[in-house]
């Protein structure tokens, strides 16, 4: 969660955080979906989701897990030439 306070130090841009998950739905260092979406829920960012860096389905598994109250899900498809957007109204 030092990235989240690392960029908010330099930009008042909203944040998306997204992690990557295995098929157990932790992250590389063990953390769980669950308490990873708690804690960033917790820090007040725009959203949070996963990519799919180890498929699909992990990262719906994830993102289920994720799911907490007011704070908004994404997903990041692997796919070549993929171009992300984010609108703010």
């Amino acid at each position: 969660m030092d990235a989240i306070a690392a960029v908010r130090s330099v930009s008042a841009l909203p944040i998306l955080a997204l992690l990557t998950f295995d098929e157990s739905a932790e992250t590389l260092a063990g953390v769980t979906a669950k308490a990873a979406g708690e804690r960033l829920a917790s820090l007040g960012i725009a959203a949070m989701g996963a990519n799919h860096g180890a498929g699909l389905l992990a990262a719906l598994t994830a993102l289920e897990e994720m799911q907490t109250d007011g704070v908004p899900l994404a997903a990041l498809a692997n796919v070549e030439q993929l171009q992300l957007r984010l609108l703010l109204e």
